[in-house]
């Protein structure tokens, strides 16, 4: 669907075949927010720990551990599976094509829409494409004249970096990407962890991984090495 024109300078939208206009009419606020709402309790997930490693009066492992590794899961978590935790946000975008995300990004999901000079106004959809593609039709995109983007290429090296084509005039847009998760402090009830729901049983995995590293007395880590085999076979099932 992707054509070079002869040659000469192209618009964005001059690579963009048989696919229509589409009209955004929801507004967003200008911030992060996350994409999810987690409802899980952080101390139930420590609580389950404690009885799979018979240690409920916290002999062998104190709470202070549990809280490392739990915060340690949620990163591991979030690094195999970025769709653990999500944050959108409006960002003000450079002028030309490369931009940088949010010190806490791990790497852009999708960048959603224009969302004009005052971070605002729902414009123009993004579409993802490769470089690969990009390149072979167009070499000379990067100094191509700047406007309001029609897509996106991730960096697949350098993942806290994306661009963009048209190179940006300096607007702004909507972006989804994978975060960093927020730390947890405590495991007072009504503090929830910060990935989805649907990830505690791998996040149990990895810390009854690191309990079983620190519990091996014998050194051999057998215990420790079934623990995280279930927990990488949990993310790729």
């Amino acid at each position: 669907v992707y054509k070079q024109l002869g040659g000469s300078p192209v618009a964005a939208t001059d690579f963009l075949v048989g696919v229509g206009e589409m009209t955004i009419v929801a507004d967003l606020e200008v911030g992060t927010t996350p994409t999810f709402s987690a409802s899980t309790d952080a101390v139930s997930v420590v609580e389950r720990a404690e009885i799979l490693c018979n240690d409920e009066l916290n002999v062998r492992w104190p709470r202070s551990e549990w809280l490392k590794w739990l915060n340690d899961g949620q990163l591991e978590v979030t690094k195999r599976q970025p769709r653990a935790c999500t944050k959108r946000q409006v960002i003000s975008l450079a002028t030309g094509s490369k931009q940088t995300l949010p010190v806490n990004a791990i790497a852009i999901s999708n960048f959603v829409r224009n969302m004009g000079a005052d971070g605002l106004t729902p414009g123009k959809a993004v579409t993802k494409i490769t470089q690969e593609i990009l390149d072979a039709a167009y070499p000379g995109w990067h100094s191509s004249e700047t406007g309001i983007p029609s897509f996106f290429v991730p960096d697949n090296f350098d993942p806290k970096t994306f661009y963009v084509f048209s190179p940006s005039n300096g607007q702004t847009g909507e972006i989804v990407y994978a975060a960093i998760p927020d730390q947890v402090d405590n495991f007072t009830a009504g503090t929830k962890i910060t990935i989805k729901d649907e990830y505690v049983t791998n996040l149990l995995d990895y810390m009854l991984y690191r309990a079983a590293l620190k519990g091996d007395e014998n050194g051999n880590g057998t215990r420790a090495t079934s623990f995280f085999q279930a927990f990488e076979r949990g993310l790729v099932a």
